[in-house]
């Protein structure tokens, strides 16, 4: 096999890894594998055989693909590495208790945000609008949204010349609307999204960022739309933004990574 057949499979391996990742709990079929990436039966046959046989997949009696014990050796060591969740975790808390909202924590990958952390606040009227593991196209929902904003400049235009295949899920988003949604953000320093998930439920925000002032991931609050209004969305955007530049202070971020403030804290300290 020469090097660009190779890669190709590699990169075809990686793909049906993340389908099956992704899948449903039950499992996925060869047909809803090979469908979902594209690829002909028995190329997805072989490139999941191999996977099995690494351990990387694992199949049921159903015949049915799930994650297999090595990948979760591998997200493991990975998560050893870099445990955003981790460095989040008492950030998480001190929001929770503070707000009584819904808080999540997300990241990054590809053209999409994933959940991987969400505290539940004591205020009956909850907003569960994301499960861990939940992804959605960047751009789509608040802490979505957030991360977009803030990535590189580069990484923006890639992901908005790319985002509208992943937007076919969700009639309601247009790349030219998320790419105001986008603009608004960073003028803002914070995302903010009313109704367009849940009606009546609002939510906001805010990117952690490494030390080149760009997203690596976002922490955002969910409520209902009365627990929203200002003042006391200004006051719980003031509190997140720095439990997020303390997180990222602490990635080595410093200086250049200090979260923008919102419009609201700029014209209090100009009244101070």
């Amino acid at each position: 096999m020469d090097d660009a057949g190779g890669t190709q499979s590699i990169t075809r391996g990686i793909g049906l890894l993340k389908i099956v990742a992704e899948g449903p709990p039950e499992g996925l079929t060869l047909a809803q594998v090979a469908e979902r990436a594209s690829l002909h039966r028995a190329t997805a046959h072989r490139l999941l055989a191999a996977l099995t046989r690494e351990r990387l997949l694992e199949q049921d009696a159903s015949h049915r693909y799930h994650g297999g014990v090595e990948l979760w050796v591998l997200g493991e060591a990975a998560a050893r590495r870099f445990d955003i969740r981790e460095l989040c975790r008492l950030p998480l808390e001190r929001i929770t208790a503070e707000t009584q909202d819904t808080v999540y924590l997300s990241v990054r990958s590809g053209y999409e945000a994933i959940c991987v952390a969400r505290y539940e606040g004591a205020f009956p009227i909850r907003t569960l609008s994301l499960n861990l593991g939940d992804r959605r196209p960047l751009g789509v929902g608040s802490g979505s949204l957030a991360l977009l904003a803030f990535l590189s400049e580069a990484d923006r235009h890639e992901v908005l010349d790319g985002l509208s295949r992943q937007l076919t899920r969700y009639p309601r988003f247009t790349t030219t609307g998320i790419r105001r949604l986008m603009d608004e953000t960073r003028a803002r320093g914070y995302s903010f999204v009313g109704g367009t998930i849940l009606p009546g439920m609002s939510a906001f925000g805010v990117p952690i960022l490494d030390g080149h002032g760009h997203a690596i991931a976002a922490l955002s609050v969910a409520a209902i739309d009365a627990r929203m209004a200002e003042p006391r969305r200004s006051k719980m955007v003031r509190l997140v933004q720095s439990e997020a530049t303390a997180v990222s202070n602490r990635l080595g971020a410093g200086r250049r990574a200090q979260i923008p403030p919102s419009a609201g804290a700029s014209k209090q300290r100009q009244r101070a």
